[in-house]
């Protein structure tokens, strides 16, 4: 973006200098061009005409506090719809044909948005209808966006906004941003520690190491909770031990998050202390998911124990885990819970998890997932029937072939992907031409999945 602020530049100035525009003209062109690029990142249209332009600049001055337009004024003053227009296309930043105006590419559009942004307030407006990658290019512009964006989070207690505000923050992710985040780890507000311990993990910012494992011991819950969430997602075995540490916190939250950080590090010295949470009433269902990431065997009988448990949502995630990790331990454990629930949540997990383990008595359980799944667009129900796939693919059992070749055609990725696999898998000579058509397929991951 650097070259093309000079070219940019140099043809306003080039400009003034052949008295086209004049000074105070010059300065106004591109952020009026700008308020252009904004509106039609936010319109249905693809193009524009001189009324649209007009109405937009008009919009712009009442809303922004911007130059309105008034052609009748003197010299000096703002340019109108036409002018600016005219100028635009001479100086090849739009195009207009068939009585049509856009810009010339995207990335002058982007970069004409980013000027008009970096001349507003920083308000809910503009955090909201901000595209994500603009902000970047914003911060090329004006280098100071971060700082103001932290100022931002420590002067606005509204939570919509505050999300607005962290989400520019990762669409720039550059080094600034990152060292802003990481002094705001010593920010005398909990809810700006708590934000900047989230950030830090979303952007994966191993710097932030040291300072984050300090936070799991911050006197507010909610720091140390969000501490524990980018410990997870940064996911460096330095911080097992203090996370393991953090499974005794008083607070629930804590206790949860750092449950999950765990599971997703997946060090096998977390294992013994997450089964023990599977007698925590307020996190159980957390150690059991938790232990299906480790997919360690000495979980197997503590979450066969859990298939008997009172709580269905135990149930579940126990069988879930327990699919995860394979052991054929837990095959007659599932098929007696498979065999007497009457819950539809819990049939279908155990029935995948039966699945995965080879266990044959799953089948009518996951076709009948596959079948219901694959003629519906119910989120839910899709989920079901691609699970129902992938079990059915550790099954081989060629009965499948037919039930999985009517389902190809939905539109669920995953669905068609997890198919793929699954006929791969069982090897049925008649699956041959459906995974040919699939080479054709949309997806680059389907089309994967099928040369497989």
């Amino acid at each position: 973006m650097i070259n093309l602020d000079k070219n940019v530049s140099n043809i306003l100035k080039e400009a003034v200098n052949k008295k086209e525009l004049t000074p105070r003209e010059a300065i106004i062109f591109p952020i009026e061009l700008g308020c252009l690029a904004f509106n039609l990142f936010g319109s249905d249209e693809v193009t524009l005409d001189i009324e649209l332009v007009s109405k937009w600049l008009r919009v712009c001055s009442e809303q922004k506090g911007m130059y309105q337009e008034n052609s009748n004024e003197t010299e000096g003053k703002e340019l109108s719809a036409k002018s600016l227009v005219s100028h635009a296309v001479q100086f090849g930043f739009l195009i207009y044909e068939n009585e049509a105006i856009h810009f010339k590419d995207n990335i002058l559009q982007d970069y004409f948005c980013a000027i008009y942004c970096s001349q507003q307030f920083l308000d809910s407006f503009i955090l909201a209808n901000t595209r994500r990658h603009i902000w970047k290019i914003w911060a090329e512009v004006d280098p100071s966006l971060p700082d103001k964006l932290i100022q931002y989070l420590k002067d606005n207690q509204d939570n919509a906004t505050r999300w607005d505000a962290s989400d520019a923050l990762y669409a720039i992710a550059n080094q600034r941003v990152r060292n802003l985040l990481i002094e705001a780890l010593e920010d005398s507000t909990s809810n700006i520690r708590s934000q900047a311990a989230e950030d830090l993990g979303r952007l994966n910012e191993v710097k932030a190491l040291s300072q984050l494992i300090k936070a799991l011991s911050d006197p507010d819950p909610k720091v140390r909770a969000s501490s524990a969430t980018a410990l997870g997602e940064i996911a460096d075995k330095q911080a097992v031990k203090p996370l393991i540490s953090c499974l005794n916190d008083k607070n629930s939250d804590v206790r949860q998050e750092a449950t999950y950080a765990l599971g997703y590090i997946g060090d096998p010295l977390a294992v013994e202390p997450i089964i023990q949470l599977l007698k925590d009433p307020q996190i159980e269902d957390s150690a059991a998911i938790a232990l299906g990431y480790l997919k360690d065997k000495r979980a197997v009988e503590p979450l066969i124990d859990a298939l008997e448990d009172d709580s269905e949502e135990l149930q579940f995630w126990a069988a879930n885990a327990l699919g995860k990790i394979g052991d054929k331990k837990a095959v007659d454990s599932l098929a007696k819970a498979l065999s007497i629930s009457d819950n539809e949540r819990l049939v279908s997990v155990m029935a995948w998890a039966l699945g995965k383990l080879g266990d044959s008595r799953a089948f009518e359980f996951l076709i009948k997932d596959l079948q219901s799944g694959s003629t519906t667009s119910n989120p839910q129900e899709v989920e079901k029937a691609w699970k129902a796939a992938e079990a059915l693919g550790a099954l081989k059992d060629k009965r499948a072939v037919p039930y999985l070749l009517a389902a190809l055609n939905h539109n669920s990725f995953f669905l068609r992907i997890n198919i793929a696999e699954a006929l791969g898998k069982i090897k049925d000579h008649r699956s041959k031409e459906a995974l040919i058509k699939l080479l054709q397929d949309k997806d680059n991951d389907v089309r994967a999945s099928a040369v497989k």
